[in-house]
């Protein structure tokens, strides 16, 4: 199970959050609790769905170095709002 406390968001993904109209909270709610969207992805790359105002919410986040803070963070690069039906 994905467990985040924090998460940061690419320039990308900050682009689709504002457009979908998001909060961090529902992020890290589909992240924490959402299911695994059955795609194969690379090791270290993370996509889990939620349904979100009858649609299927997507984000994809992948482990990433921060020399800032000098630790690995989960980065968000991608998030999605499909139509459609989630496979469980």
């Amino acid at each position: 199970m994905f467990q985040a406390e924090e998460i940061y968001l690419t320039k990308a993904a900050q682009r689709e959050f504002y457009e979908y109209n998001l909060t961090l909270t529902k992020v890290l709610e589909c992240l924490n609790h959402g299911v695994d969207s059955g795609e194969k992805r690379k090791e270290g790359i993370t996509e889990k769905c939620i349904i979100h105002k009858k649609r299927i919410l997507k984000i994809v986040v992948a482990e990433s170095w921060d020399y800032s803070l000098k630790k690995i963070v989960w980065r968000v690069v991608h998030i999605g709002l499909v139509r459609g039906k989630l496979k469980i």
